[in-house]
């Protein structure tokens, strides 16, 4: 498993001293009041930071970090990813998972693994998974319910869902 999460997103400074606000990417902030260092990761660069303050502000938090004394020395890591270390990430309930976990994941389709998940794209409009096929063959399919059901982390494995994924995948196909 991945060591670092990515949890949220610079938006903007905040104040004269340098805090800056962020965009936390579960909505959940309580893990972000804890946080003793973040890694911060830009078009092109990737900085680790000790955490000096942390201010709950609205809905948002703001972090103080060291050697980020201004407005004008936090505006360069506007947008940048803050990455942290798993445990520092936010508690999963029961039956949550890190989408991070879901790489390398094997998709099932009745019983059989028609495919891994090589990477997962977040957008805007929700997350896409990139699938292999057993083939070798690349396929971007929307992580909804429509596509796949069941996940399980710990067996690294997500159920594909109706035979159409699963005729794709393995070549077959069903007259109706």
């Amino acid at each position: 498993m991945k060591k670092m999460l990515a949890t949220a997103r610079i938006t903007r400074p905040y104040g004269v001293k340098g805090y800056l606000r962020l965009e936390s990417f579960s909505g959940e902030t309580k893990h972000l009041l804890r946080l003793k260092s973040v890694v911060l990761e830009g078009e092109s660069e990737k900085k680790r930071f000790a955490v000096e303050d942390r201010v709950v502000n609205g809905s948002s938090v703001l972090l103080k970090l060291e050697g980020i004394d201004s407005p004008e020395s936090g505006r360069r890591y506007v947008n940048c990813i803050v990455w942290v270390d798993r445990r520092s990430a936010a508690n999963r309930k029961r039956n949550e998972y890190y989408t991070a976990d879901l790489t390398g994941c094997r998709v099932m389709s009745r019983k059989e693994c028609i495919g891994e998940i090589d990477a997962v794209c977040e957008t805007d409009s929700g997350a896409y998974l990139e699938v292999r096929d057993m083939n070798g063959e690349t396929y971007v399919l929307p992580f909804s319910e429509q596509y796949f059901g069941r996940v399980n982390v710990k067996k690294k494995e997500i159920e594909a869902k109706g035979s159409w994924l699963y005729n794709e995948f393995t070549g077959t196909h069903s007259v109706p």
